[in-house]
């Protein structure tokens, strides 16, 4: 054993992908023969069960290209939409989304198995956001200006504005009384149905030029303000950079104090950095009732119940991995 890395015998250890690489590396008589190589490769993976979770969600296109059998598609789709291996695989709503657009785009009679799958596998991921009664007023809010069109790293292809959408819809899909909406140089009410949170990420998409891409987040607190509508949480999606285009004399510090003090004195403000730039648009004090919360894994939703209680949230801070 010990002489096998001198004589250059250590056996290849297995990873999914040496079989892929294995058909690749054959020569073939015709194209055909090489479609149905590849196409018994992925069905021989799938009912395996070597590929993980994530390998399965990052393939679900080759999978529907490859045309492989009914059968393996419906293990495929049984397995996203398995609540336990949601719960294993530990994937951000955002992968969800990420393999959503990639399968919608793909003509396949199955496609539309698989965007099933995807919802309902957000849906798990979703299932457990505490702080969030039947009986609790949500309002969401989600930023769609120009500031929030960046990506959330260099080599990423999601936007911050696609995670202001994924949490807020997720939040959207737990709360019994909830109204959402999109703001930039206006704030519009989205009325969408609970539940399928990936769809409506797409209508809020399709949608979010019917506000323009100004900042003005004061506007949400506004309306509430001039409806006497009574929140018991506001939650705004943002990069946090508000400021006022309309160069009046309005500000969500000033809507913010207003409304708590003539409409809602128990309403709370949660502003989520999803930048984590650290800048907030007015004091963040727990007797004013806002919070500022910098990060953008669903798991910020954990810090909700012991901000509420007046306990110290940073036990449940300490655990989260951004």
């Amino acid at each position: 054993m010990f002489d096998q890395p001198v004589r250059g015998e250590l056996p290849t250890p297995y990873i999914w992908e040496t079989e892929l690489l294995a058909v690749g590396q054959q020569a073939f008589a015709t194209e055909a023969d090489r479609q149905m190589a590849v196409r018994t490769a992925w069905e021989t993976l799938v009912g395996s069960g070597k590929l993980g979770y994530m390998a399965l969600l990052r393939n679900l296109r080759n999978l529907l290209e490859a045309n492989v059998s009914a059968a393996t598609m419906a293990q495929v789709c049984a397995t996203l939409a398995d609540g336990r291996a949601v719960a294993r695989s530990q994937q951000l709503p955002l992968r969800f989304l990420a393999a959503y657009r990639e399968v919608k785009a793909v003509p396949s009679g199955h496609t539309a198995a698989v965007l099933g799958a995807l919802e309902a596998a957000i849906a798990h991921s979703a299932a457990n956001l505490r702080g969030l009664g039947p009986e609790t007023r949500v309002l969401v809010a989600c930023d769609v200006s120009s500031s929030m069109q960046k990506p959330i790293s260099p080599r990423s292809k999601v936007l911050l504005y696609d995670v202001s959408l994924v949490l807020g819809m997720s939040l959207q899909s737990r709360c019994q009384n909830v109204v959402t909406g999109m703001f930039g140089d206006t704030w519009k009410r989205v009325a969408l149905p609970r539940g399928p949170v990936l769809r409506n990420v797409e209508e809020f998409y399709r949608r979010e030029d019917e506000v323009g891409y100004g900042t003005n987040g004061y506007l949400v607190v506004q309306n509430l303000r001039q409806r006497r509508e009574v929140q018991d949480k506001v939650m705004i999606f943002t990069d946090v950079q508000l400021w006022n285009s309309q160069w009046n004399s309005s500000s969500l510090a000033q809507e913010w104090a207003l409304y708590r003090r003539t409409v809602a004195p128990q309403a709370r403000l949660y502003l989520f950095d999803l930048a984590g730039l650290g800048t907030a648009p007015l004091e963040v004090r727990a007797e004013d009732g806002v919070a500022l919360i910098a990060g953008w894994s669903d798991k910020v939703f954990d810090v909700l119940g012991p901000l509420e209680n007046g306990d110290s949230a940073l036990a449940e801070i300490q655990k989260i991995d951004f």
